[in-house]
C-alpha cells in the first residue's frame, strides 16, 4: 500500500552490522523493501555508501532517495564525497559547522558553492 501524506524511508545499516532481518543487511535488500513496500527512499550508515559507491547510482536508477546518517557525516570530505557521488541528503550533527566547513573546502577547492538546487543535486558556480 502506497501512501503519498509524508515521505517514508527505509533505515538500514547497508551491511555494516549483520542483524536477523535480512532485510537490513544490504543496499540491495534496501532497496527491493522500498520497490516492493512504495517508499520514497532508504536512510543509509554513510559507512556503506562510502565503501560501495556505486550504489548511489543503482538507488538512483530505482527512482529511489537517498539520505545517510553517521558520525562520518560531520567530516566535510565525507559530506563533499557524498555531494559528488549524487547523495540526496545527509544527516549531520552541527548543520552550520558543517556548512561553513563545506564552503571552505569548496572555496580550496576554487569554485563557490551556491545553496540552491538545480536537479536534485547541489551545484557549484
Amino acid at each position: 500500500m502506497e501512501q503519498f501524506t509524508y515521505p517514508v524511508f527505509f533505515l538500514t545499516d547497508g551491511g555494516t552490522i549483520a542483524y536477523s532481518d535480512p532485510r537490513r543487511n544490504s543496499i540491495e535488500a534496501a532497496i527491493e523493501v522500498c520497490k516492493t513496500a512504495g517508499l520514497q527512499g532508504i536512510v543509509s550508515k554513510v559507512e556503506a555508501i562510502l565503501q560501495a559507491p556505486e550504489m548511489v547510482n543503482q538507488i538512483k536508477r530505482t527512482g529511489l532517495c537517498l539520505l545517510t546518517y553517521g558520525e562520518l557525516n560531520n567530516v566535510p570530505e565525507a559530506f563533499c564525497r557524498q555531494e559528488e557521488l549524487g547523495v540526496d541528503g545527509v544527516i549531520v550533527d552541527d548543520v552550520l559547522e558543517i556548512v561553513n566547513e563545506r564552503r571552505k573546502v569548496r572555496d580550496e577547492a576554487g569554485s563557490v558553492v551556491t545553496d540552491q538546487r538545480e536537479g536534485g543535486h547541489w551545484t557549484a558556480a
